[in-house]
């Protein structure tokens, strides 16, 4: 019975409102073994609102382990990661404790493959409303050279990104899409600004045919889900401003997975483009974008054919000049 109730003993610590991780080989709070699984681990932090993972000798490859309380990060706003070890946020069950999070960065963090891990996530199946999934995030900056996706295993039943405004992504090397799978394009509803700049094998921000994932069950069962993509055109009603920069195989905005693919950007009155030699068409279908009536770009650079009837502005020297140090400095954006 002693060994029972240390096992589920929570460490509460109700009073801490800033975590700066940095420099320290502190492993997480917890045994030794919950330290190894991840760094928050049966721990209650119900007052912290500013958390900060730095370069450190510790080897914290997951942040949120799956024995938290449901309210332990209750208040948690700003998370901040930058060159550490980190791989995952947080797995499964785990994702659903960052409900209030509003502004999440991640910079040189190269061993990170994926921000979240969503196999293993127990979605509620007779429930008429779709499990939210950082509800209340408005700012995401990525600048993560091994990032390959946002999440893995997106299971179905699942809403994300709802007050996403804010979406920049630099020097994400490896990331071959941005929005996976394809549905996750139409749920953000609120993104106002999304920058797109230094992603080398970037073909299409919205990716490609959906693959069956692998999802455990209320259970304890695995099966697999097909996500059928349905979406014949895909809607981002309040983004008003869109730049990419140095996106040298980037094809277009939808991606090569369909050929009768819309795009309706209702809002969008800035669109930016700088390095993008094989962007050739914005969408495959048609693009509706009403207010859009300039363009801005370099001098003799080739314009996409859904792009030619608008009216061209070219870029300044000193404008040039600071994409170029954006290229070649990670850090500044």
């Amino acid at each position: 019975m002693r060994e029972e109730s240390k096992k589920k003993e929570v460490l509460e610590l109700p009073q801490l409102k800033v975590l700066v991780h940095k420099h320290t080989n502190l492993m997480g709070f917890g045994s030794k073994d919950d330290a190894a699984d991840a760094f928050f681990h049966r721990v209650s932090l119900p007052s912290l609102e500013e958390l900060e993972f730095g370069p450190n000798t510790s080897d914290v490859q997951l942040i949120i382990g799956g024995e938290m309380p449901s309210q332990s990060l209750e208040n948690l706003k700003f998370l901040r990661l930058e060159d550490c070890q980190v791989r995952w946020i947080a797995k499964a069950d785990g994702v659903i404790i960052l409900q209030n999070l509003q502004r999440l960065e991640a910079h040189g963090c190269d061993r990170m493959i994926s921000l979240f891990e969503f196999e293993g996530l127990k979605v509620p199946r007779q429930s008429h409303e779709e499990l939210a999934i950082l509800p209340k995030l408005e700012s995401l900056t990525l600048r993560s050279s091994g990032l390959t996706h946002i999440w893995r295993n997106f299971p179905t039943g699942v809403q994300v990104f709802r007050n996403l405004r804010n979406l920049k992504v630099w020097h994400c090397r490896l990331l071959q899409c941005l929005f996976y799978p394809p549905c996750v394009a139409n749920m953000l509803v609120s993104l106002e600004v999304l920058v797109i700049g230094c992603c080398d094998e970037m073909h299409g921000v919205i990716g490609e045919e959906d693959e069956e994932i692998s999802q455990e069950d209320g259970v304890g069962n695995h099966r697999e889900i097909a996500l059928e993509r349905t979406n014949k055109e895909f809607v981002f009603p309040k983004l008003s401003s869109l730049s990419f920069v140095n996106l040298q195989n980037l094809g277009s905005f939808s991606g090569s997975h369909r050929e009768d693919c819309d795009l309706k950007f209702p809002s969008l009155t800035q669109l930016e483009i700088w390095g993008c030699p094989e962007l050739k068409k914005l969408c495959s279908g048609k693009l509706n974008a009403p207010l859009l009536k300039k363009v801005k770009v370099t001098e003799n650079t080739y314009i996409p054919v859904d792009l030619k009837d608008r009216e061209l502005s070219f870029f300044t020297t000193s404008e040039i000049f600071g994409f170029r140090r954006l290229v070649e400095n990670r850090w500044k954006s």
